[in-house]
């Protein structure tokens, strides 16, 4: 979207304030099938919520590519951010249903590779054999849910035992009366959620050639480049943490990125408030702007951005999985969105380069977060996670050494 921004605001003839709203209604529609998600994937199963979101995406495709005016255009992003609400919170949580503890955080971070889902989509409805084969290696809660009788909507009574996915009650579990580690659970499920889009990702993903416009490049051929970088190092360093998300783990990665981000997010604020304030070209400053924005993509889609889906999505215990996911993701979705349709209000109140530090000290709130309220996970299976959270215990950088590791202060 942040290529075709620069051409859809000239031949629309749209204003920033719409610019903005173009940018974020795709969240605060997301919003809408997030919280839908979760209910609805109890009832037809995950495999048929991820075919609906599909369906969704291509009518929200189609009025896109159709877009004659800003009224259809709005509408195709309000109904492909439906299918994003739905997409985002099924994909990742039907990954982690399915992978052992050991490849866990590498098939769940793939959705964040690619985005659209096709794959996933392609592989649940073309092939309905394909779970059979790793029968062998599921675990058990996850099998449960996931038998052939239960792809159509019902849970067998025969699985005695067995927490039922229909989900009720689930709400009352999960803000009403919680027990002490659901209780973290959510609340490292919202924080990590909270944070991915409160540290500005989204500011440079999608308004990147405004940013390397007030950087010094005129260009629009070198605008419509240097954004073109910026997907490129998503993809590749997302990639990368597909191999190192479960080597590593997940708290060590995510403290490096996080600590990263606030030094990269700290250099472009500098960088971009020299731009701003010289009254000659300073081309050093454009250059260490430009790659301060790519080592903070770069250090955020190793990072924050992966973990984020893998770790909200295998906390939960399997009762409380698909909805606590879904509270999840709507958080995601408002951040989102209120960066996205705010930044360009932002910057002009605070200046570019003040835009960045501010998003700066907040990841240094987030890393204070995930230091003290996420524990690591790697190499636990599904059901180990609630006796994890119990004892809350969280300094230690693999989970051998969380059993004896501080005490958090997440439940002051």
């Amino acid at each position: 979207m942040s290529g075709a921004m620069i051409f859809i605001q000239e031949d629309l003839k749209i204003n920033d304030l719409q610019v903005g709203i173009l940018a974020g209604i795709l969240n605060l529609c997301a919003l809408v099938g997030s919280l839908a998600a979760g209910r609805t994937s109890d009832y037809i199963g995950r495999r048929y919520t991820i075919f609906l979101s599909s369906i969704i995406f291509l009518v929200g495709a189609i009025l896109m590519g159709y877009g004659p005016n800003y009224a259809v255009l709005m509408t195709g992003r309000c109904t492909a951010g439906v299918g994003v609400g739905f997409a985002l919170m099924i994909a990742p949580l039907y990954a982690a249903e399915i992978s052992s503890p050991t490849s866990r955080g590498r098939l769940t971070s793939l959705p964040e590779l690619w985005h659209q889902y096709w794959t996933p989509t392609w592989l649940c409805v073309k092939l309905p054999f394909w779970e059979t084969h790793f029968e062998t290696w599921l675990e058990n809660d996850a099998w449960d849910c996931w038998s052939p009788i239960n792809w159509f909507g019902y849970w067998g009574s025969q699985n005695a035992g067995v927490p039922r996915c229909r989900g009720e009650e689930v709400w009352k579990e999960l803000f009403l009366r919680p027990s002490p580690a659901v209780r973290r659970i959510l609340l490292a499920a919202i924080g990590i959620h909270f944070f991915e889009h409160a540290t500005g990702i989204e500011s440079v993903i999608l308004f990147s050639p405004r940013i390397f416009k007030k950087a010094g490049v005129t260009s629009r051929d070198m605008l419509l480049l240097a954004t073109v970088g910026i997907g490129v190092t998503k993809t590749v360093f997302i990639l990368l943490a597909t191999f190192l998300i479960d080597k590593v783990g997940r708290r060590k990665l995510l403290l490096t990125s996080t600590l990263g981000m606030v030094i990269s997010l700290a250099g472009l604020g500098f960088g971009l408030t020299m731009v701003e304030n010289s009254k000659k070209e300073l081309a050093w400053a454009l250059s260490f702007s430009m790659v301060a924005g790519y080592v903070y993509v770069a250090l955020f889609c190793i990072g924050l951005g992966p973990i984020t889906w893998v770790y909200s999505t295998e906390i939960f215990p399997l009762k409380l999985r698909a909805q606590g996911t879904s509270v999840g993701v709507a958080v995601n979705r408002v951040v989102n969105a209120a960066v996205s349709m705010s930044f360009i209000s932002i910057y002009k109140a605070i200046t570019i380069g003040g835009a960045f530090f501010m998003f700066a000290g907040i990841s240094v709130l987030a890393w204070v977060f995930f230091f003290l309220c996420l524990p690591e996970t790697k190499g636990r299976s599904l059901e180990e996670m609630e006796m994890l959270f119990s004892k809350y215990r969280t300094t230690s950088s693999d989970h051998s050494r969380n059993d004896s590791g501080m005490r958090s202060t997440c439940d002051a």
